[in-house]
């Protein structure tokens, strides 16, 4: 996967250094967005989450995300007007 201008990456260092997290969000296509998030707690498990969004009209989308521990969310947004948004989760 080469570098584009629609993939960022977060580094940070945060509890007096003792947590780490990455971010990498990459922006697929029009319709499709991804994530993966990483944590390293010092002296805890480390977490690694994964995500995405799939635009299926230019007012609705559904978006899924899970974890290590197996822990799953999807939710349904319909946009109702500029700036108004309702979800389902």
């Amino acid at each position: 996967m080469k570098l584009t201008e629609c993939m960022i990456v977060f580094y940070e260092f945060s509890d007096n250094m003792d947590t780490f997290s990455a971010n990498l969000y990459h922006r697929l296509n029009d319709q499709i967005e991804g994530g993966i998030q990483a944590q390293y707690k010092s002296g805890e498990q480390t977490t690694l989450s994964i995500g995405s969004r799939y635009l299926i009209n230019s007012c609705t989308a559904v978006r899924a995300k899970v974890n290590n521990d197996a822990m799953v969310g999807v939710s349904l947004e319909s946009k109702i007007r500029e700036g108004m948004c309702i979800p389902l989760t």
